[in-house]
């Protein structure tokens, strides 16, 4: 005897239950999605080239706290030599192109973006005082 598979069908009252809180769920569900699917089309775009991957490091290397600058330049380096060694990011090498801070919110701001606009980078890591990070956020315009 063949097994009988019943659908449910939605009722007009309980879709009228969703609450707005659902409807921002689900819009940042759609946005995830469209972003997976961005991501991996580009992915396979990039794959087929040979050009580096370009990380951006905002760090201080004057100012009076050089020694963390070079601490964490030293795990940089470390880390892109591991991941260049075992293939890169889909066959493409990992370059980080590094920016002295210069221990001043002014100077993090501008060296963000001379690797933006600059070198072209795709992503960016740096410090994580407040005063000299917190410029690097984008501002909105309402």
């Amino acid at each position: 005897m063949a097994k009988r598979t019943e659908i449910q069908s939605i009722h007009p009252r309980s879709v009228s239950s969703i609450t707005p809180a659902s409807h921002a769920g689900l819009a940042r569900l759609i946005s995830l999605a469209w972003i997976v699917c961005c991501a991996s089309l580009m992915n396979a775009a990039s794959a087929m080239s040979a050009e580096p991957i370009k990380i951006g490091a905002v760090l201080p290397f004057s100012g009076g706290v050089e020694l963390y600058g070079a601490q964490t330049k030293l795990g940089l380096d470390l880390a892109v030599k591991e991941i260049n060694a075992a293939g890169g990011i889909l066959g493409r090498p990992v370059e980080v192109i590094y920016e002295d801070d210069k221990t001043d919110p002014a100077a993090a701001v501008d060296a963000t973006r001379e690797l933006i606009e600059r070198d072209g980078v795709l992503a960016l890591v740096g410090r994580s005082p407040r005063a000299i990070s917190m410029p690097w956020r984008p501002r909105s315009s309402a």
